[in-house]
């Protein structure tokens, strides 16, 4: 039987995932999520006092964002816009590894922390939609346009996925696994229809389809994963089905009017410029152009709104490498663990493929779940016994 979670253990867990979402102003530095403040204060004792128990993989993705850090430093400093300017933009890239540093004295303990984590992150989610809001979230609220409910239904949906369903199916997820993939699946369904959420359609849906593999053809998807042409084949036509799935809805008129407008308005960029949606969202083109000429980076934040490209064009060549390291940990994952953890597949998945969609295609916001993330994969890859037998079942030992 698995050792009983410590309540404090799972009360800091959950403040992680909460505080992550929740901001607040911080003279001389703007918004900020809370517990990026407290990581500024408490990392650098932590790293000094946990470095020697920590493993090669956990070391490894710590100094990869240390080297990140670095570049912004490098960056900002060859190009100096204001003294200002110059530690915020620091400051925002050097988040990632404090954060690493917390989340791995965190989770080391256990690794169903990760799940109570996810709980935090749901919660602290549908708070911040009206209280402790991001700068971005603000912007919208104070507009005459308001909060949209793209914006506002999604946080909702993860909110009663990760603090209602998550909890329920740890209590009974062999009888409930059918209805918990049906439920993601129609959340997924019902923010497209309602909320105009497609990125949320294509995440959640993917998520669903995740955990009934895991849990109804886990030893076919298990035999395609030890391929990692197979697994990417498999993953990049399932994206391709979902997002046809979309396009047929919304050519169709079954969207609404204002949805064909956006579809039609995207394939024109993409006849006109000779970009797809992505790209053309991500300014990786305009990113392309910066790096010919500065392939360290030119310092700032922001410029684009995607995180890897806004990382390639502000820290360089640095700022690429380390999200081509983070895809490479959290293909790992998909191939080796996550298929192992039956229904919980399902949530693990949507936290996964959420923050895939991020780095690729959203501005930075509430960074501690690419770290948080990454940290807790590291913690599978240095102890094999890592979740076995909580998260994770009957894996054998060669897919260490």
């Amino acid at each position: 039987m698995p050792n009983k979670l410590k309540f404090t253990d799972c009360f800091i867990a959950f403040l992680i995932g909460l505080t992550g979402q929740l901001f607040v102003h911080v003279p001389g530095a703007g918004i900020l999520p809370m517990l990026d403040v407290v990581s500024y204060v408490i990392a650098i004792p932590l790293l000094l006092l946990l470095w020697k128990k920590m493993g090669r993989y956990a070391k490894r993705t710590l100094l990869w964002g240390i080297a990140w850090a670095l570049a912004a430093i490098v960056a900002n400093a060859l190009t100096f816009y204001n003294s200002w300017y110059y530690w915020k933009s620091v400051s925002v890239v050097s988040s990632g590894w404090v954060l690493m540093v917390v989340a791995w004295w965190v989770l080391k303990k256990d690794a169903r922390l990760f799940l109570v984590y996810l709980v935090g992150v749901g919660l602290g989610g549908a708070i911040a939609i009206h209280y402790f809001q991001s700068g971005a979230i603000m912007v919208f609220a104070n507009t005459g346009i308001g909060l949209l409910e793209k914006q506002i239904y999604p946080s909702y949906a993860r909110a009663v996925i990760f603090c209602i369903l998550l909890p329920f199916c740890l209590l009974f997820s062999k009888r409930i696994s059918i209805f918990v993939i049906l439920f993601i699946v129609a959340a997924g369904i019902f923010l497209l229809y309602r909320g105009g959420s497609r990125s949320s359609f294509g995440v959640f849906v993917l998520a669903g389809g995740i955990g009934f593999f895991a849990v109804y053809g886990k030893n076919f998807i298990r035999s395609i994963c030890k391929s990692i042409f197979m697994s990417s084949v498999i993953f990049i036509v399932g994206a391709s089905c979902i997002f046809g799935i979309y396009s047929h809805l919304a050519t169709s008129g079954a969207l609404g009017e204002s949805e064909i407008i956006k579809y039609e308005a995207e394939e024109g960029v993409k006849v006109d410029t000779g970009h797809g949606r992505v790209s053309s969202r991500a300014g990786l083109l305009d990113t392309w152009e910066v790096f010919k000429e500065k392939p360290w980076g030119e310092g700032g934040t922001n410029r684009r709104h995607s995180v890897i490209s806004n990382s390639w064009n502000c820290e360089g060549i640095v700022g690429l490498l380390f999200w081509v390291f983070f895809f490479w940990v959290v293909l790992w994952f998909i191939r080796k663990r996550l298929f192992y953890s039956g229904i919980l597949a399902s949530f693990i998945g949507l936290q996964i493929f959420t923050v895939v969609w991020d780095a690729i295609s959203s501005p930075f916001g509430t960074r501690n779940i690419f770290f948080t993330l990454m940290i807790f994969i590291a913690l599978c890859r240095d102890n094999q016994l890592y979740g076995r037998d909580t998260i994770f079942e009957d894996f054998p030992k060669y897919l260490q």
